[in-house]
C-alpha cells in the first residue's frame, strides 16, 4: 500500500493511504514521525539480539562436528526437518552436513538431503525459534557426550 503526504494551504497535511485521505495537523505528523522512529530503532535492537543468538547457535552447530557418532545417532532423529536443516545451515562449513548424513539411516539421509535442498531460505527469526526448540535435546546430547568421554578416559 502506498502512502503519500501533501502539505495543504492551511498548514495541515493530507495523508493519502490507498483510497483514503486524512487531514492531520503538524503536531500529529510530528508524533507519527516519533512513533515510526521508535519502531525502527526497536527493530534494529531486535535484529542485533537475533544476530547475537545466531552467533551462539552457530558455535554450537560447529561443536557438533566433534560429537561422538553414537550421540548424534540418538540426537538427530529427535529433530524436525526444519530444526535439522537449520542446525546444519548454521554450521560454518560442510563437515556437519557430512557428519549428519553419515549418522542417519539411508532413508532419513535421503529425506534430509531433499529437505536441505528445499529449505534454502530460512529467516533469522525462524532459525532462532528452531534452535531454541532444540536446546533441551542438545543439552541431553552434550550430557551423553560428556558421559562417553568420561568412560573413555
Amino acid at each position: 500500500m502506498e502512502i503519500s503526504v501533501k502539505k495543504l494551504k492551511n498548514q495541515n497535511f493530507a495523508l493519502e493511504v490507498g483510497p483514503v485521505t486524512i487531514e492531520v495537523t503538524p503536531e500529529v505528523v510530528k508524533n507519527l514521525h516519533e512513533v515510526i522512529n521508535l519502531y525502527l530503532k526497536d527493530g534494529q535492537s531486535q535484529s542485533a539480539d537475533l544476530e547475537k543468538k545466531l552467533s551462539v547457535f552457530r558455535a554450537l552447530a560447529d561443536k557438533l562436528v566433534r560429537a561422538n557418532d553414537r550421540v548424534l545417532q540418538h540426537f538427530l532423529p529427535k529433530l524436525t526437518p526444519g530444526q535439522l536443516v537449520t542446525l546444519v545451515r548454521l554450521s560454518t562449513d560442510q563437515k556437519l552436513y557430512q557428519k549428519v548424513l553419515k549418522n542417519l539411516s539411508r532413508t532419513n539421509a535421503r529425506q534430509f538431503e531433499e529437505d536441505y535442498r528445499e529449505m534454502d531460505k530460512i529467516t533469522q527469526h525462524q532459525a532462532v525459534v528452531y534452535m531454541e526448540q532444540i536446546i533441551p535435546q542438545l543439552k541431553a546430547a552434550i550430557a551423553e557426550q560428556k558421559k562417553i568421554e568420561a568412560e573413555g578416559v
